[in-house]
């Protein structure tokens, strides 16, 4: 993304992880990483966890798009709108994904809302979209096999799963993932 130079379409859940493990290889690191990923890094950093535990001392994982639970049609629909760049088109995503952000409504809070617009509306403008790949939900022996020391956050208001069955979920799946719910946060967490 960004700058990078394409050499072929992502279309599978092992393309990013090829991409990301080329990625590490280039930089020299390849052991001893801890890699976090929010939304779809999440997603990423969960999916390469199964395929290169030997990369990774830990990874956490921040509101991971998808992983545990399909993503609602809701957050499709606005991810689709918000592809384009209109503010309305935008804000709808926005409010709908970050609702104690906007909540606030302190100058702090705006301000970072309209970052967020700006960086997202130069983004489209300037960068060819691209369809990502869709995060996918592991299964349960794939959550089994996750043996990387890990963290999973999320806001206890997330809206693209309900994160007290997410957080039961892998208690029973990998009762070693430890687990956080924030309160106060939807999946606007890291903000």
């Amino acid at each position: 993304y960004g700058r990078s130079v394409y050499t072929k379409v992502m279309k599978t859940p092992q393309d990013p992880v090829q991409w990301l493990d080329e990625l590490l290889v280039g930089l020299g690191l390849e052991k001893g990483v801890n890699l976090m990923g929010y939304s779809f890094g999440g997603w990423t950093t969960t999916v390469y966890a199964q395929v290169h535990p030997e990369r990774l001392d830990s990874i956490i994982l921040v509101s991971p798009a998808a992983t545990v639970e399909p993503l609602p049609s809701s957050w499709v629909v606005r991810g689709i709108l918000a592809a384009i760049p209109l503010r309305i088109t935008m804000d709808s995503m926005f409010h709908w994904a970050m609702p104690y952000l906007v909540e606030k409504g302190d100058e702090e809070s705006k301000k970072l809302m309209e970052d967020l617009r700006s960086d997202g509306s130069m983004g489209l403008r300037n960068f060819k979209f691209k369809m990502p790949v869709t995060p996918t939900v592991l299964g349960d022996e794939e959550w089994k096999r996750i043996k990387t020391k890990a963290l999973f956050i999320v806001g206890e208001k997330e809206v693209i799963y309900d994160s007290h069955l997410a957080v039961k979920k892998l208690k029973e799946l990998a009762p070693g993932i430890r687990t956080e719910i924030v309160p106060n946060a939807s999946h606007d967490l890291p903000l």
